[in-house]
């Protein structure tokens, strides 16, 4: 169910059905091993967001079920800065609170977003993101010209620090790409 106001905010309810097989053993979080089957669950989720055409966008969710054999909740929160159309950028966090049999954990996501918008054919996006579960924090600049409509320039570059338990970070790869896309 989704209703969209005439500003263009919206609220949406949804019951997704989901289904897994897992051919052999999985350890899904720290110790904790889901056996080999197949798994069915129901997941219910509620989200809100103001409207994309605000220079301050907000939305949120909220879903809840049960996973695998057990359950999961999930909570998300995003923050979106739009000055301009050249201008974007963005911070937002999810996090899952699990329960199983086996054991209880849970999942942190946060990223920053910054992209910028030169021209209708030249555009530079940003991402830094790090999670609890690897403890990588990684960052990945993209720049994009589209020569002409089926010819584009990408420069690509990634790099990632893991977390040590006393808080430092170590480097963990930098890689570099270049890619030329070209129609004839």
């Amino acid at each position: 169910i989704n209703i969209e106001m005439d500003s263009g905010d919206e609220v949406q309810f949804s019951i997704r059905p989901e289904f897994e097989r897992l051919p052999e053993f999985f350890e899904i979080g720290e110790g904790i091993v889901l056996r080999p089957g197949s798994y069915r669950w129901n997941r219910y989720e509620i989200e809100a967001s103001t409207a994309s055409k605000r220079v301050w966008v907000l939305g949120s969710n909220f879903s809840w079920g049960s996973f695998y054999n057990g359950t999961r909740r999930q909570v998300g929160v995003n923050l979106t800065f739009k000055p301009s159309t050249h201008f974007l950028l963005g911070l937002e966090s999810e996090r899952n609170d699990i329960r199983l049999r086996q054991g209880n954990f849970y999942t942190q996501l946060v990223s920053l977003r910054g992209d910028f918008n030169f021209s209708p054919n030249i555009s530079w996006a940003n991402l830094v993101q790090y999670d609890n579960e690897s403890r990588m924090l990684g960052f990945q600049s993209r720049f994009r010209w589209i020569l002409r409509p089926g010819n584009d320039l990408f420069l690509v570059v990634s790099r990632g620090w893991y977390r040590q338990f006393d808080g430092d970070y170590l480097p963990s790869f930098d890689k570099g790409s270049a890619k030329l896309q070209y129609t004839f």
